[in-house]
């Protein structure tokens, strides 16, 4: 029996605000909390392990409403992280990214995409095909693709989804308005939670940071403090906005859990050794995911990577500078960079302390999702 049986229904995105402080459109939030339904939902079977060579390829007809299914797109890209991403592999097609095909004639696409309320900038680092012209960004550490065409493609390969705002809308229809407009926070909480760890997991050492035994007693500290702990709110009133959208990072990590988890627990073929040894094999494409889905999550909430001259200057700099730099232009509500918006081969060199977040996150999904 689940200790947590009680579901806390919060409406988090209407802590969201535009870059100069305004409130979004009620029609805009209201297809924020449609669309991640829908995709929630018609998409929760989807998972792939790492040595599957598909691709996970949503095609979204825009014109049909073009606030709604830019709100789908937006989600699926906020979802579709799979262990299968390999941004090692030289072959481009190889590295089995998401791809996101929008259909519309509409010539300025590109920047009703670009608005805050829906991919913001992640068709400025993805790789990018717009109709006919040369694809963009081709070599992108993105783990997501978008494509732009006028005329809907045959659906002839697997994991081809065709998505219709008729389809959104029967979806939402047959729900009740409780499911659509409110979200369990349970497991967002619990993962924000991971981040009050500290010393558990701030003293493990940089050298095999996957290294999945050296967090048996973080994950210890975690179920059985963290978690005991009284269920609060998922963003509490009067935060900034960044704080904001660090709190619903937390929700848009949870988001995915499910489909980490099936992957490894359905289509895992050992299925008699305990739970920490099917996902020991896993582990290093698990934080790859992660660090991907991450990286486009940032992308999409505003923030953008440094500029190589941005970069060099804070590679000139040590300790307390570094950090306070790196803070600076975290917290900059015009203009919004972090210095992990980049491959995962450049994290481990510039910011490893993330990396065993990454890691741990991923060891604790079995644990919140048993709980919520």
């Amino acid at each position: 029996m689940k200790k947590y049986s009680k579901k806390q229904l919060e409406q988090p995105f209407e802590y969201l605000r535009r870059k100069k402080g305004e409130l979004f459109e009620p029609e805009i939030i209201a297809n924020w909390y449609k669309a991640r339904a829908f995709v929630l939902n018609e998409f929760r079977n989807i998972a792939f392990l790492p040595d599957n060579t598909n691709h996970f390829h949503p095609i979204v007809m825009v014109d049909d409403d073009c606030g709604l299914m830019l709100s789908v797109a937006r989600k699926l890209a906020l979802y579709a992280h799979f262990l299968n991403y390999n941004e090692n592999s030289h072959d481009i097609k190889g590295r089995n990214r998401t791809c996101i095909t929008l259909v519309t004639s509409d010539p300025n696409i590109l920047e009703k995409m670009q608005e805050e309320e829906y991919l913001c900038n992640l068709p400025k680092y993805c790789c990018l095909s717009f109709y006919d012209d040369k694809p963009k960004n081709t070599d992108s550490y993105v783990d997501i693709e978008i494509e732009i065409v006028k005329d809907c493609p045959d659906l002839s390969a697997d994991y081809e989804f065709l998505i219709t705002a008729d389809k959104v809308r029967a979806f939402c229809d047959s729900k009740d308005s409780e499911d659509i407009y409110f979200i369990d926070t349970r497991r967002a909480v619990w993962t924000e939670r991971i981040y009050n760890l500290g010393a558990g997991i701030d003293n493990l050492p940089y050298e095999d940071i996957h290294n999945i035994e050296r967090y048996a007693m973080a994950l210890d500290i975690f179920q059985f403090r963290e978690m005991k702990k009284k269920m609060t709110a998922l963003i509490p009133e009067n935060l900034s906005q960044n704080k904001v959208k660090e709190h619903l990072s937390s929700l848009f990590c949870s988001d995915c859990f499910d489909s980490r988890f099936q992957a490894i627990e359905q289509f895992c073929s050992n299925k008699q050794a305990m739970q920490i040894d099917r996902w020991k094999p896993f582990h290093d494409a698990l934080c790859m995911s992660e660090h991907a889905r991450w990286v486009t999550e940032k992308l999409i909430m505003g923030y953008r990577p440094l500029s190589e001259e941005e970069r060099l200057y804070e590679e000139c700099l040590f300790d307390n500078e570094k950090i306070q730099y790196r803070k600076q232009l975290k917290n900059n509500p015009d203009d919004l960079v972090h210095i992990d918006i980049c491959s995962l081969a450049d994290l481990y060199r510039i910011d490893p302390d993330s990396l065993k977040y990454d890691s741990f996150l991923m060891l604790s999904i079995p644990t919140i999702i048993r709980n919520g």
